[in-house]
This record gives structure tokens, C-alpha cells and sequence, in this order.
């Protein structure tokens, strides 16, 4: 009953391309879509990282700085504390042939190294300047995945002084 009219022979067939067409053409649309809310998606937990990072930083150097520390020296971008229990040190550098920020104690034990970053976030443009007698401030980025957020602090010493060298 269907191909009893001859004069409709193809119409399926060119109904049948247009509909493919059309629905490449949405399936276009709609891929791009799908494609910049997975970079944005990336973007933003990559954001979330890097500002997860800086406050650990920043909430580690804090503690050292503002609680702890009875005399803090500022010299070269490095911070040398002596602690309130007199017995340990800590110095707080920036390596740059390894891109982060570490923390050496010494104590009458011994010594040791650790990281005061988050491993897969570059630190850069490292600073440390001192503002008076019981301030510094300490600026920074942090880099991954070609995202960069600033962080910056001024620590208040409330138990020592800072010099400069």
C-alpha cells in the first residue's frame, strides 16, 4: 500500500537525510557544550586546589610565625625563626630549582626538612619583606595546570621581634 504511489518514491530517503543532518548538527551544538562544562568543571577544581593549598600554607606559616616564634629574621626571602621553647629553630626558605617553600627545624635532636606545599602546586614569585618591629609579610603564587592564584599575608609576631639582614 505504501509504494502503491509512484510519485513519492525517495521521500523517505531524503526525509531520512535531512533528519540525520539536522540531528548532527544538534549533536554539534550540544558536544561543544558538553566540552566547555568539562573545562570549566576542571578549572574550577583546579581553583579549589591551589586555594586549599594556600591556606594550608599560609594557616602553617602562621602558627610558626605569629604563636611560636620569639625572634624572627628576614633576609633573601627566608624567614629564620627561633621558637618560644629555645631549643628549636626553624627556617622557612624558598627553593626555587624545586619550586616550593620548606621548613627546616633543628633542635638538639637533629634536623629535618618538610614541605610546607601541596606536591603538584608550583610555588612562584616567592617574597618576604618585613613590615615593623612585629610584622612581615609573606606573597606568593601558586601554579598548576596553567591556573594562577596570589596569596598574600601580613603575620603579626605576638611573641618576638623581627630584624632584617
Amino acid at each position: 500500500m505504501f509504494l502503491q504511489n509512484r510519485h513519492h518514491r525517495g521521500f523517505i530517503l531524503t526525509e531520512a537525510m535531512a533528519g540525520l543532518a539536522i540531528m548532527a548538527i544538534v549533536l554539534a551544538l550540544f558536544g561543544s557544550q558538553v566540552v566547555r562544562l568539562f573545562v570549566s568543571w576542571r578549572n574550577m577544581r583546579t581553583d579549589v586546589e591551589l586555594f586549599d593549598a594556600g591556606r594550608y600554607m599560609l594557616t602553617k606559616m602562621e602558627r610558626e610565625i605569629c604563636l611560636d616564634a620569639v625572634q624572627i629574621t628576614v633576609a633573601n626571602n627566608i624567614i629564620d625563626m627561633q621558637t618560644k621553647q629555645g631549643d628549636r629553630q626553624v627556617l622557612v626558605r624558598y627553593s626555587a630549582e624545586r619550586k616550593g617553600i620548606y621548613q627546616d627545624t633543628t633542635t638538639n635532636e637533629g634536623t629535618g626538612t618538610n614541605p610546607l606545599f601541596i606536591r603538584d602546586c608550583l610555588v612562584e614569585n616567592w617574597q618576604v619583606q618585613k613590615i615593623d618591629d612585629k610584622k612581615i609579610s609573606v606573597k606568593f603564587d601558586l601554579v598548576k595546570n596553567n591556573r594562577i592564584k596570589n596569596f598574600a599575608r601580613n603575620f603579626y609576631c605576638l611573641n618576638g621581634v623581627v630584624n632584617v639582614e
